[in-house]
């Protein structure tokens, strides 16, 4: 399904900002391919999407808005190459991705432009990581 949407979101060239919610498919060499060809994006909002850590790394460069559907596909290993490789974000958002102290402290390190990060709907965060995000 979601290959369908190459050819509208391919011609969009002057294209900010891309809201998915609720497609089915795997979207990650979809995302790839967007997020080399449309160089007008600021901003991916993708929620209830099928996607793993090699889709969630094509998407380094936005304001990040994530839901991982309860697929428990999207790790550690995805967040901390958004760590590594965006210095500069500004926002992210994770819903139904459980982080860990690795990454959180990674998140927390690297990305000093963070100005909101919001984790909903995580089983994984305790005080312990709240206190490793609040000591960075």
């Amino acid at each position: 399904m979601g290959q369908c949407f190459r050819p509208l979101i391919m011609g969009s060239k002057k294209l900010k900002t891309f809201k998915l919610f609720r497609c089915s498919d795997d979207w990650d060499k979809l995302l790839e391919v967007i997020t080399d060809k449309v160089t007008s994006l600021v901003e991916i909002n993708l929620e209830r999407l099928q996607m793993s850590d090699r889709g969630f790394v094509t998407i380094l460069n936005w304001k990040l808005h994530i839901d991982g559907w309860k697929t428990n596909r999207i790790g550690d290993e995805g967040l901390i190459v958004i760590a590594k490789r965006c210095p500069n974000l500004q926002e992210l958002v994770l819903i139904d991705v459980n982080s860990t102290l690795l990454s959180l402290g990674f998140l927390g390190a690297n990305c000093q432009n963070l100005q909101r990060l919001a984790l909903c709907a995580s089983e994984t965060i305790g005080d312990a990581e709240i206190c490793c995000i609040a000591s960075k």
